[in-house]
């Protein structure tokens, strides 16, 4: 509710200024208090400029004021203080006259008060608000002297108007007090709504409209209801079809409620309600659109990767689980975060909403798998190879024909790092599913067997790396776990 302002000429100043009855200013206060705080302190890491020294020497070099009684002359005080405003008052006045901004963008300082519930210093003469007399008295003398350029007088805005307030405006509540409007949108979409059916369903807008919140749109609401006159106005940025949505079920208008909503309508809708903290009023309302018609499509394929984010909003948690599973298995790291195939092989990231508790965690799950796989191709190399002057380790499993044995392997091993990239961070960084994929898909060379004077020998299949690489490889893929919805509590979760 807008504070009661009694004009009220204040004494002593000539400015032509008043403030609020109820707090006593000037009036009472010496002329030593005044002094002490209009007056600006020099010295305090500030050069002083030639000018300002023949300033200050002007004012001091006046003769004393006569003392009646011990007490110094008032008037005399007050007009050094004002010649001194004055002078940098005109300095200022000259900056803003020479640069890009307009005076009237200049005279927009204290503008914000008129919607907020503070005490208000009025301009008599162009209406204008200030925070303190003291910025009541600066405007005073720069804008309202007789040497100071012509300014318009100031309107009080409406608490219901908002720029561009102009386009679709779909009324949830007649007679609402409260207008969201959101600027993703041309022309520009609304809804007329309740606050106090917001406030009853959302902490978020509790804070924010609440009888007893000190936010300026809280201010704006209690004068709409107290004063009437046009609602308040809220600007959001948020997807307008999912505010839609969740607003037309919170003011029971059904018959605006879609049987159907588009998978990405149904993440945007998830991502309003996480960040309102609509998830009590929503997650009943919201079972029949996770299972219907999506209840065959709960995997992370095909564009609904965001399923992730849905289950983690309402708490299903064999959802999650399973999405996040998939996730770990079918996400490519770009050095920064994992992307996966979308439509038409496009890769991309999970959407914006997405906690990055969550993201991490995929994240690590997915190194985790790609370190150990890694790890044993990097201690192939090692084993397999020795520096020059080295005396080689046998690695041959059979007591015939060794050498031809383990240069065979040598060569298939270094031969299978190159034309694989086994050796590049380009290859790490594919999804598991592809790692696995090209390590299953090496060709398993050995050495053959032979026949030496009519007696054949054993082959040495048993001496090949590629088994083990590929076994390490098979276990650590189906050793891979979903994330546990349990992990990431939220206070806003029916689990």
């Amino acid at each position: 509710m807008a504070a009661n302002h009694t004009p009220e000429t204040e004494k002593g100043g000539g400015d032509g200024f008043v403030h609020a009855a109820d707090e006593p200013i000037a009036v009472g206060r010496s002329a030593a208090e005044v002094s002490a705080e209009e007056k600006p302190h020099k010295g305090e890491g500030e050069k002083q400029t030639d000018t300002d020294r023949e300033q200050d020497d002007e004012i001091t070099d006046e003769p004393a004021p006569e003392e009646d009684s011990g007490t110094p002359n008032i008037d005399a005080l007050l007009l050094r203080i004002g010649a001194r405003l004055e002078n940098l008052c005109q300095e200022k006045d000259q900056w803003d006259l020479h640069t890009p901004v307009g005076t009237s963008d200049v005279l927009k300082g204290d503008e914000w008060l008129d919607t907020w519930n503070l005490q208000i210093f009025r301009c008599t003469n162009c209406n204008r608000p200030f925070g303190t007399s003291a910025r009541l008295r600066h405007h005073s003398l720069v804008w309202h002297s007789p040497w100071s350029p012509k300014i318009d007088n100031y309107t009080i805005p409406d608490a219901g108007t908002a720029p561009d307030d102009s386009g679709k405006l779909l009324e949830l509540m007649k007679d609402g007090d409260l207008k969201l409007l959101v600027r993703r949108t041309l022309p520009n979409r609304g809804f007329l709504v309740s606050s106090q059916v917001l406030c009853m369903t959302s902490k978020v807008f509790q804070k924010m409209c609440g009888r007893n919140s000190p936010f300026k749109e809280a201010a704006a609401v209690r004068r709409s209801n107290t004063l009437g006159g046009s609602a308040a106005v809220v600007w959001l940025e948020d997807d307008v079809h999912a505010l839609e949505f969740i607003l037309a079920v919170l003011h029971h208008r059904h018959d605006l409620v879609p049987a159907i909503l588009p998978f990405s309508t149904l993440v945007n809708v998830a991502g309003v309600c996480d960040k309102y903290e609509f998830h009590s009023v929503l997650s009943p309302m919201m079972d029949k659109y996770l299972e219907d018609p999506y209840k065959t499509s709960h995997t992370a394929c095909g564009g609904h990767e965001d399923w992730l984010f849905v289950s983690y909003v309402f708490g299903k948690a064999t959802v999650f689980t399973r999405v996040s599973k998939e996730l770990i298995l079918s996400g490519c790291y770009n050095g920064k975060r994992l992307e996966f195939v979308r439509f038409f092989g496009i890769r991309d990231g999970l959407c914006s909403y997405t906690p990055h508790s969550i993201l991490d965690k995929l994240q690590e799950k997915r190194q985790n798998v790609v370190e150990k796989i890694r790890h044993h191709v990097e201690s192939l190399q090692a084993e397999w190879c020795h520096f020059s002057g080295e005396k080689p380790r046998k690695k041959c499993k059979r007591d015939t024909n060794t050498a031809e044995c383990e240069a065979l392997l040598l060569g298939h091993l270094m031969c299978t790092i190159a034309v694989h990239h086994l050796d590049q961070d380009e290859t790490w960084s594919q999804s598991l599913r592809t790692i696995s994929s090209i390590i299953m898909g090496i060709s398993n060379f050995h050495f053959p067997a032979v026949t030496v004077s009519g007696k054949t020998l054993l082959p040495h299949l048993s001496c090949s790396w590629v088994p083990e690489l590929q076994f390490i490889t098979d276990s650590c893929i189906n050793s891979v776990e979903g994330l546990k919805l349990s992990d990431f509590p939220s206070s806003q979760r029916n689990l």
